[in-house]
């Protein structure tokens, strides 16, 4: 391993096995070499996580291997990769998707050559029959908050297709709640609002894959109060901003975006066996957390997704 990475790559692991191997393949295979990598298996039941991670162990010594004492899910898994990283970088991986070759040679190169704190990349879609999308409205996206990362802060809330500055994150004693799904969204927003300086790559080179079955696709009980308690944290950080009007225009934007958009349009064309009570689940955490106009906003969309059936 080099002495001091320029990059460190962080990648959570639990029940993985099945697509771990392609995702090591695309991070052992980076064209910047000198890289630090960080596999945390989070207490994964699948015998085959750990199996896979020691044979990439043996032929990589740029790998080091972690696996935790109890499961964490994946923001305590990644605290502890962020707290023992040497290098000045981080990059997030998820164990089922994969990068490109040059992903973090590139986004190294953007950060060095403007000085940034942050890195931004397009990211392509995968779909289990192969069908590939780029992520949606990046240059709208960019054009719009150049001088301007107000704009910026609940609207891209995930860590991965990113380079990080490791001290936006131990400075300021930013970290993941543990023990919760969706715990980038509740703190991408305050890394991106102590950042300094942005950068932007609008080549797709981080891969989401979607399969059908994953949790991309489906949707829980636990899965809906994980996203409430992230909004729930993510609203105590926004309320405290000095700019009030601020704060609350950017939690009403997370609201819309996040749980309305995404988690709402989830629960309402889900066709799991425990479809209606998830609804229903759904439904009184919305009355729990939301305005009268936000629930009315959700059942504006409840009828336009019956009409479109």
């Amino acid at each position: 391993m080099y002495k001091i990475p320029k990059v460190s790559i962080i990648i959570p692991i639990y029940q993985a096995s099945k697509y771990l191997e392609a995702c090591l393949d695309s991070v052992i295979n980076q064209t910047l070499r000198e890289i630090e990598i960080i596999l945390i298996n989070d207490c994964s039941s699948d015998a085959q996580d750990e199996v896979i991670c020691l044979s990439y162990l043996e032929k990589d010594d740029r790998i080091t291997y972690i696996k935790l004492g109890k499961n964490l899910k994946q923001g305590g898994a990644r605290n502890v990769g962020i707290n023992i990283a040497k290098a000045e970088y981080l990059v997030f991986v998820d164990s089922d998707d994969t990068i490109d070759l040059h992903y973090c040679e590139l986004l190294l190169q953007s950060a060095l050559e403007h000085s940034s704190d942050v890195v931004i990349a397009l990211a392509k879609i995968i779909n289990t029959d192969k069908e590939i999308s780029d992520h949606p409205s990046f240059d709208n996206l960019v054009q719009s908050i150049v001088g301007n990362k107000d704009k910026l802060l609940c609207h891209n809330t995930h860590l991965c297709a990113k380079l990080w500055k490791r001290t936006l994150f131990v400075e300021n004693k930013i970290f993941m709640p543990e023990n919760i799904c969706y715990e980038d969204f509740a703190i991408v927003p305050r890394l991106l609002y102590v950042a300094q300086s942005f950068s932007f790559i609008r080549s797709a080179i981080y891969y989401y894959h979607h399969r059908i079955g994953s949790s991309a696709r489906s949707v829980s009980k636990g899965q809906i109060d994980d996203i409430f308690t992230a909004l729930n944290i993510l609203k105590r950080f926004l309320f405290s901003l000095k700019d009030k009007e601020l704060g609350r225009q950017k939690y009403e934007e997370a609201f819309a975006l996040h749980i309305m958009n995404y988690m709402a349009y989830r629960v309402v064309t889900y066709s799991g066996s425990d479809v209606e009570k998830n609804k229903q689940h759904f439904l009184q955490k919305m009355q729990e957390n939301a305005t009268r106009e936000e629930i009315l906003t959700l059942q504006k969309l409840a009828l336009s997704m019956q009409k479109k059936d």
